[in-house]
């Protein structure tokens, strides 16, 4: 039997969400399966102030630093393609 992970429950809504955006680019009746998080190191992006403030709030939020990054990301894209969808 499988061990059980504990895993936040906002990882699982940006898995499908991803699945979704990726399938409704490749077009009508197609079907894709959430792929398997994987992570970069956010030291090789991001000045050491940065990731300071992110183990901070994640610390302070109980929430993975990762669903942190992808939630903020998510937020950023969806305001710039509202904002080049006006121009």
């Amino acid at each position: 039997m499988a061990a059980l992970v504990k895993r936040d429950p906002s990882l699982t809504f940006w898995s499908a969400q991803g699945a979704l955006m990726e399938a409704k680019a490749a077009g009508r009746n197609i079907i894709v399966r959430a792929s398997a998080d994987v992570m970069v190191m956010k030291s090789t992006y991001y000045p050491r102030a940065l990731s300071a403030r992110l183990s901070e709030l994640a610390r302070r939020s109980s929430r993975p630093e990762s669903a942190l990054l992808r939630e903020a990301l998510e937020t950023y894209l969806v305001a710039r393609e509202r904002e080049l969808e006006t121009n």
